[in-house]
């Protein structure tokens, strides 16, 4: 290498010059012009001279080829000034067992991989880490999947955070600055809030409205006027944490936002919020609308409203009902105006209960149904818990509440499930009312659950399938994934299998009790 670098530092015009006689040559064709070698006076020039003008072919071609390896044997290797990574600090957390491992690699390999959020979270709570070899692999994955992230980043120890400031596809496992440490730091923050993409300052800003809303809104305020408007719409969502009648002034002023999303999340925001002013407005305008008739049988009057003006407009009131829904254009006003009323405003002033609501509602057969979704929407909205569950006591899950669903606490969910189990004696399928809640119902379930369930599995698969359910065959793998581990032996005993149905149902059974096993080896590990 040394020797071909002198001669390039003192022949480099005159490669240069060699280089484009060449290709001169060669676009010009080799008849045209012979070929002209340099006299021997160099090494590369020495190798030249060896070629023979009597095949001005191979001499062109010849030529080509030494040059180009004269360049490549003159040229010194790139040098990567990058500054050498800090070493990653000693780990005090200690590592998962070795038979915990082999689970984690079967999972990250694509077997049993469905158990692998229940894997995570008893790592986690068994106060240990992930081995070494396994954490590109898991920080690969959860780059791919964001909702395994939060399981993710309490097991990959010192190691596994070092790692992830290595590769920038890793930035959802990074250190983080809590909000502690960018409070005290205000040009750290400003920072960050400045140069970060769109989830991460979203992610900062719901960090911030957890300890300080006040900082965060007027993080948000710097840069208002100049966010692109779904960004806007994105921050003005974070408000949803730590959400406080402080931040009423800012969200109505957003409701004259000219970006229709933002004035949705706006209004949206303000309706759980019952001293905000839009709130006052909308009881205002629904309380002469909806009248409360106590005497027995307690009954409610509907008036349908007659406009739809521009301050109803503006307090987030649609116009026009989405084409999908059959419903005229003043009940869609009312039930609009009932969503964004606090559920507490009807118990209180009418000093009753929800389900007591929900039963007079149903005695105006006209209006029930623009009452019951408004109601609905204001349960979902709000999150109020109590009302969810009134809701789905007092009626069938449909299309238009299985969304309800997702507030409910693991105990009220389960608790439906058990009553519609029981008041519902069919074998479990997916017309079967209990369906949609098992579907939900992601939690690990209670032995009580879990036996109800087989129960009803044993009676199923029992009887002839009247045609491929693929709902309930997607059923088998959630139901695999909440069984109790603790009733393996019960959960393996006991299935029909001298019925003639039974091949049609064993390659599900089989896969259930196979994942089920597997879990109960891998908890099994960290109970010792």
């Amino acid at each position: 290498m040394t020797q071909y670098a002198a001669p390039e530092a003192t022949t480099g015009s005159m490669y240069g010059t060699l280089w484009q006689e060449l290709i001169t040559h060669a676009l010009l064709g080799t008849a045209r012009q012979p070929l002209r070698l340099p006299p021997p006076d160099a090494p590369v020039t020495t190798v030249l001279a060896g070629l023979d003008p009597a095949e001005p072919e191979r001499a062109v071609l010849g030529a080509a080829a030494v040059l180009s390896l004269y360049r490549q044997a003159g040229r010194l290797p790139p040098v990567d000034r990058t500054p050498v990574p800090r070493p990653c600090p000693p780990d005090p957390q200690p590592v998962c067992s070795a038979q915990a491992a082999q689970h984690l690699a079967l999972m990250l390999d694509g077997t049993h991989s469905a158990a692998l959020p229940e894997w995570l979270a008893a790592v986690a709570a068994a106060g240990q880490r992930v081995p070494e070899q396994h954490l590109v692999a898991l920080l690969e994955l959860g780059q791919k999947k964001v909702d395994l992230q939060a399981a993710i980043l309490p097991v990959l120890g010192e190691r596994g955070r070092w790692l992830a400031t290595q590769n920038p596809a890793w930035e959802y496992a990074c250190p983080q600055p809590t909000a502690e440490e960018l409070l005290a730091d205000v040009s750290r923050l400003n920072a960050i809030w400045e140069t970060s993409t769109r989830a991460t300052r979203q992610a900062l800003l719901t960090r911030l409205r957890a300890q300080s809303p006040l900082t965060a809104r007027a993080l948000v305020e710097t840069t208002w006027k100049s966010e692109k408007a779904d960004d806007r719409a994105a921050f003005v969502a974070t408000f949803a944490t730590g959400l406080s009648m402080d931040d009423e002034p800012f969200l109505e002023a957003a409701l004259d936002d000219r970006s229709k999303e933002v004035r949705r999340t706006a209004a949206s925001l303000l309706s759980r919020l019952p001293e905000s002013r839009l709130v006052q407005r909308m009881i205002a305008r629904v309380q002469p609308l909806v009248t409360w008739k106590p005497s027995p049988p307690a009954r409610i009057g509907v008036t349908l409203p007659d406009v739809c003006d521009k301050a109803m407009i503006r307090d987030g009131i649609e116009p026009k009902p989405p084409r999908h829904v059959q419903i005229g254009e003043r009940a869609w006003w009312l039930q609009q105006m009932i969503s964004a009323t606090p559920l507490a405003f009807w118990t209180q002033t009418w000093n009753t209960t929800p389900a007591d609501l929900l039963a007079a509602v149903r005695l105006n057969v006209e209006w029930c149904e623009p009452l019951l979704e408004g109601w609905r929407m204001a349960a979902r909205n709000q999150q109020d818990q109590t009302w969810v569950d009134a809701l789905l006591t007092a009626g069938e899950i449909t299309d238009r509440t299985e969304d309800l669903l997702y507030l409910l606490s693991p105990e009220q969910c389960e608790a439906h499930i058990l009553r519609l189990l029981q008041t519902h004696p069919e074998p479990l399928q997916s017309t079967h009312p209990a369906f949609a809640l098992l579907m939900v119902h992601r939690s690990a379930w209670s032995l009580d659950l879990t036996r109800a369930v087989l129960a009803s599995l044993r009676q199923r698969t029992a009887r002839q399938p009247t045609h491929y359910d693929y709902l309930m065959r997607s059923m088998f793998h959630i139901i695999a994934t909440c069984l109790a581990p603790e009733l393996l032996a019960t959960a393996s005993a006991g299935w029909p299998t001298d019925s003639q149905y039974w091949p049609c149902w064993e390659p599900d059974i089989k896969n259930v009790l196979a994942l089920l096993h597997f879990r109960h080896d891998m908890l099994k590990e960290f109970s010792q």
